[in-house]
């Protein structure tokens, strides 16, 4: 069977795309999922109009999550069907993004790959944080951003007004998430590789310039509000220059992005390494038989690139926290390597074979993410309502015993428990409340009632709630 090569990507591939985005917000069911950790401090916060209460610069971000809550309130169900919209736009926008980028490269795309492409982004394993977790929309809402801001500078040989227009998308955009401070290297990148005859090659200066400026503009407030230029928790370690930590940071990076969170690090080195692997054979032979051609090295330096402003961080090997960093290389590295695919001098059913198994993959951990969101998420409301639902008597205070700092890998009550009561259950007097001892890391446990058990020191006028879980191990 001879691949598809149309210049269109038909009505079909979008109907295609569209039923798997409905499917994907009936699988993860925004009903099931609920507030976490930094969830109870900051959406109330939100929700009064104060955006800076942390000294974050996310205001974009921080703006979307105070028009939820002033929808949604405490229904955690509207801020993921808003993470989810979200998430699905990136996926349509990211296609047409590449559809007009490909164009400029005079490349013509296997649109059946393109759209296995997006596919892959949309069940993409390791987007938890952002899609399961209300608050930690940032690099999806940035993602968005950053497309709407390049589709706004290839309508420029229209009206120059769409560059405006791009000017201000790409504020929103540094507004959401710091990815967006290496537009200007994409497009230097970008004019570097274009054919000479490109209508476009000609109003990259101005991208430029306008990309430029609006970091002119935004690096001045993220200095006012936070007191610092770049964030000295962000970038410790290029501050230090210690080189090997950002190699290895690099590297975990690199590898989470192959594989699911694993205790046994060595287990997930060696896995991911073997992705790894595979993936540079199959850019060998591309590139050896020059088959890539200039769009195929675009993409793939962008993924590459796209972990560099997170090598000071890393990510963690054993749980879900920081996945957000992978949500934009998770972007070009999926539409690159079914472009490769598409590339290969092997027959199509092998190609599709090899395709369709890497997605399966993916929606396999995807699907097991989200059900560790949801015990998490289960297990903070049962706890939440075990306190407010137990009685206090007057001049009584209250002592938390083992309340779950962490549960599945995923930040539960790290911080946020007496906010999350405030406004969960306004009735209640958190001034009374304190914990006694934490849990660092539940990794197995229930949401059975019955494993919160209650007692009363009469001499101390102490009321205790003791949480049992099943088990309880210390990272």
């Amino acid at each position: 069977m001879s691949a598809d090569r149309t210049q269109t990507f038909s009505r079909t591939r979008w109907l295609v795309l569209l039923a798997i985005a409905i499917l994907i917000v009936i699988v993860v069911n925004p009903f099931s999922l609920f507030f976490l950790n930094d969830d109870f401090d900051s959406l109330p916060v939100y929700g009064q109009g104060e955006f800076i209460h942390k000294r974050g610069t996310r205001l974009f971000v921080e703006l979307s999550l105070s028009l939820d809550f002033h929808l949604y309130g405490t229904q955690a169900w509207g801020y993921i069907l808003t993470n989810l919209l979200i998430h699905i736009s990136c996926c349509f926008a990211g296609l047409i993004w590449c559809k007009k980028m490909a164009k400029n490269f005079g490349t013509v795309l296997n649109n059946n790959f393109l759209l296995l492409g997006g596919i892959l982004f949309m069940w993409f394993a390791f987007h938890s944080e952002t899609v399961f977790w209300t608050i930690s929309r940032t690099a999806s809402l940035g993602l968005l951003c950053f497309f709407a801001t390049w589709l706004c500078f290839f309508k420029t040989g229209d009206n120059k007004l769409w560059l405006a227009a791009g000017f201000v998308f790409m504020l929103c955009g540094l507004f959401s998430y710091e990815t967006l401070m290496l537009v200007p290297l994409q497009i230097v990148l970008w004019h570097w590789l274009l054919p000479v005859a490109s209508p476009q090659k000609k109003y990259t200066k101005w991208f430029l310039i306008v990309c430029l400026v609006a970091i002119a503009v935004y690096l001045p407030v993220r200095r006012y509000i936070t007191l610092e230029w770049i964030g000295s928790y962000e970038a410790k370690e290029i501050y230090a220059f210690n080189l090997m930590s950002l190699a290895k940071n690099y590297g975990s990076l690199l590898l989470r992005t192959f594989v699911p969170p694993m205790q046994n690090k060595m287990l997930a080195a060696g896995i991911g390494g073997l992705f790894v692997l595979c993936t540079a054979i199959m850019a060998t032979i591309i590139i050896r038989k020059r088959q890539g051609g200039k769009w195929w090295w675009f993409l793939m330096l962008n993924w590459l690139l796209s972990y560099v402003l997170f090598t000071s961080l890393g990510i963690d090997m054993g749980g879900y926290e920081s996945e957000r960093y992978l949500y934009v290389p998770s972007f070009f590295f999926s539409v690159w390597v079914m472009y490769s695919f598409s590339l290969l001098n092997t027959a199509n059913a092998v190609k599709y074979i090899i395709a369709v198994c890497l997605i399966a993959y993916h929606a396999v951990f995807f699907v097991a993410a989200l059900s560790q969101f949801r015990h998490a998420g289960q297990l903070a409301k049962t706890v939440i309502k075990t306190i407010a639902d137990t009685p206090v008597g007057l001049g009584e205070t209250t002592a938390l015993e083992n309340l779950p700092d962490k549960a599945f890998g995923i930040p539960l009550f790290r911080l946020g428990i007496k906010n999350g009561l405030k406004w969960l259950h306004p009735a209640y007097d958190t001034a009374k409340l304190a914990v006694a001892s934490r849990l660092l890391n539940v990794k197995k446990a229930t949401t059975n009632e019955a494993l919160f058990k209650s007692g009363y020191d009469t001499i101390t006028k102490t009321l205790t709630i003791k949480f049992f879980p099943n088990q309880k191990n210390d990272d």
